[in-house]
C-alpha cells in the first residue's frame, strides 16, 4: 500500500490520532464477549415516528419501512439482540419513551431534550424549514414568525423551539396532517423537517404550498434512551460506529435518501457526500478512555499488534469519505485526508505554501476571522454551515464541526452538501415548471371552450330560424288550400 508521507509534527499528530483509535478497538475486543453474553438475553423495543418519510412510515403493504427502520434492524444484527420496532404518532412515541414503555427512539437532539433523555452519537443531520401558501407573505427572519399561527407536530423539536417565539401554536400528529391543514387555508405557516415536508407536498399534490425563507435549527438525529441508561446508549453508539466501518450505514443511506428526486438528477451524485460521523465517533470514544490505567495496560499487552493496527487505522483515516483536517494555532495545515484533497483540489503542501492558508478557502476577512475563532477557541463539536472556495474557484456548501483532542489539538470533520442543496432546489424548480405548464394548458382550454360556446350559440340560433321559417310555410300552405 502507498501512503502520503507524514513528517515531523504532522506524523506525531497522526500517530496520536491512530493510537487513540487503536485503543478503542483494543478495549472493545476485550469486553465484547461479556457484553454479548448479556445482550443475547435482552429484548428491546424501539419506537419510530409515523408518517415521516423517508425516515419512518408505513409502506403500501402496511409494513414499517424507512431509513431509521432499516438502520435499527442493522443495529439489532450488530448487537445480536431481539429488537421490536413499533410505529405511531411522534407525540405518543416520545411519551412512551419518557414513561419507559419503550427503550429507545430516533430523536432530534436539543439541549432541552438532553435534560430528559440520553442521546447516542448522531447518525444524520436534518434541516427544518418554513412551509407556507403561495399567497402568504414570505418569512425573511425567524422573528417574523412571532404572533403568527404556526402549525407544528406535537412533541417535535420545532414544537419545543417555537414555544419561545410564538404563543399561537397549532399542534397536529404528523407532517401530512400539518400540510393538509395549511393547504386548506387554515393558519399562517407550518414548521417541520424540510425533506419529509417536500416529500408530502409532492405526494399529496399540494400545489399551493411552498417553502421559503431561512432554514431553521439544523438538527442531529440520534437514538434517545431513558435518562441514565448508559449501557444501551453506549451499545447503540458502538453499533453505529461498526455499521460505519463496514459500510452498511452508507448502503442504507443510499437506499432511502438517493431516491428523493427520481429522474431529475443522478441519485448517486445527489447524496454521495452525506456521510455521517463515523471516524469522529471513534475519536470521541478514545477521548473518554485513552488515559485510563486499564487501557494503558491492555495496550501494553498488545504491543505486538500495534504495527498492523496502525496501518489499518491509517487506511481508514486516509480513505474515509468524510472530510477530515486539522489546522494549528498559526493556521498551518497539519492533517489533510484524501477526501479533502479530492473535494478542494489542494494538497497539504500546496496549502502550506501560503502565509495564511485558511484564506484560500475563506477570502472574505470577516468570514476568515470567524472560522479561525471556531477552530482555535470554540471547538464545541456542533455542526455549522460554511461556504468555502475550491482551488477551481467554486463555492461549496458544507457542514463542519470541530473537536478537541486530549493534546489540545483541534481537528475538524465536515460534509459537502452542495449536491444535496442543488437537488432540493431542482426539485422545487421542477415542481414550479409543472405548475406553469398546467396553468398554460388550462388557459388554452379556456380559450377553446369560449370558441365552442360561440359556435354552439350560432348553431342554436340557426335551428331556431329554420323552425320559424317552416312554421310560416305551413301557415301559407294552409291559407292557399
Amino acid at each position: 500500500m502507498n501512503y502520503l508521507p507524514l513528517e515531523g509534527k504532522n506524523s506525531l499528530v497522526l500517530r496520536y490520532f491512530v493510537f487513540a483509535l487503536i485503543a478503542v478497538w483494543v478495549l472493545s475486543t476485550l469486553t465484547l464477549s461479556a457484553q454479548e453474553t448479556e445482550l443475547h438475553k435482552k429484548h428491546y423495543v424501539i419506537g419510530v415516528a409515523l408518517g415521516l418519510p423517508p425516515y419512518s412510515f408505513l409502506d403500501e403493504n402496511g409494513r414499517v419501512a424507512g431509513y431509521s427502520v432499516d438502520l435499527t434492524r442493522a443495529i439489532a444484527q450488530v448487537m445480536q439482540v431481539d429488537i421490536e420496532i413499533i410505529i405511531g404518532p411522534w407525540g405518543e412515541i416520545r411519551q412512551a419513551l419518557e414513561t419507559g414503555e419503550i427503550d429507545a427512539a430516533p430523536m432530534y437532539y436539543s439541549v432541552e431534550r438532553d435534560k430528559l433523555v440520553d442521546f447516542s452519537s448522531p447518525f444524520s443531520i436534518v434541516h427544518n424549514a418554513i412551509f407556507m401558501r403561495r399567497d402568504t407573505t414570505a418569512i425573511k427572519v425567524e422573528e417574523d414568525l412571532r404572533d403568527k399561527d404556526i402549525i407544528v407536530i406535537r412533541g417535535d423539536i420545532m414544537h419545543n423551539y417555537m414555544n419561545s417565539i410564538s404563543d399561537n401554536l397549532v399542534l397536529v400528529s404528523t407532517e401530512s396532517d400539518a400540510l393538509r391543514l395549511l393547504a386548506s387555508g387554515e393558519h399562517d405557516y407550518a414548521l417541520m423537517a424540510r425533506i419529509p415536508g417536500l416529500y408530502w407536498v409532492k405526494e399529496l399534490k399540494l400545489s399551493n404550498i411552498v417553502t421559503l425563507g431561512p432554514l431553521i435549527l439544523p438538527s442531529q438525529i440520534c437514538y434517545a434512551v431513558a435518562e441514565g441508561n448508559t449501557e444501551l446508549k453506549n451499545l447503540l453508539t458502538e453499533s453505529l460506529v461498526t455499521l460505519g466501518m463496514t459500510g452498511e450505514s452508507k448502503l442504507i443511506s443510499d437506499k432511502w435518501l438517493e431516491s428523493l428526486v427520481p429522474g431529475v438528477v443522478s441519485p448517486v451524485t445527489a447524496l454521495k457526500y452525506i456521510i455521517y460521523a463515523i471516524v469522529p465517533l471513534l475519536i470521541l470514544l478514545a477521548l473518554a478512555m485513552v488515559w485510563s490505567r486499564s487501557l494503558k495496560r491492555q495496550v501494553t499487552e498488545r504491543t505486538h499488534e500495534l504495527s498492523e493496527s496502525e496501518e489499518r487505522f491509517r487506511t481508514i483515516f486516509q480513505n474515509s469519505p468524510v472530510l477530515i483536517n486539522s489546522f494549528d494555532g498559526n493556521g498551518r495545515c497539519i492533517l489533510w485526508n484524501k477526501e479533502c484533497r479530492k473535494t478542494f483540489g489542494w494538497t497539504m503542501d500546496e496549502i502550506n505554501t501560503h502565509d495564511f492558508p485558511m484564506t484560500l478557502f475563506y477570502p472574505d476577512p470577516a468570514v476568515y476571522e470567524e472560522v479561525m475563532r471556531t477552530v482555535t477557541s470554540d471547538p464545541n463539536g456542533r455542526f455549522r454551515e460554511w461556504h468555502p472556495v475550491t482551488k477551481e474557484g467554486k463555492t461549496l456548501i458544507t457542514m463542519w464541526a470541530n473537536f478537541h483532542l486530549p493534546s489540545g489539538q483541534v481537528f475538524s470533520q465536515g460534509h459537502d452538501i452542495t449536491k444535496l442543496r442543488e437537488t432540493e432546489d431542482e426539485l422545487t424548480d421542477h415542481r414550479n415548471h409543472l405548475e406553469e405548464l398546467v396553468k398554460k394548458r388550462t388557459a388554452e382550454l379556456e380559450v377553446k371552450n369560449t370558441k365552442l360556446e360561440k359556435y354552439n350559440r350560432l348553431f342554436v340560433d340557426r335551428e331556431f330560424r329554420i323552425k320559424e321559417l317552416r312554421n310560416r310555410v305551413k301557415k301559407l300552405e294552409g291559407g292557399n288550400s
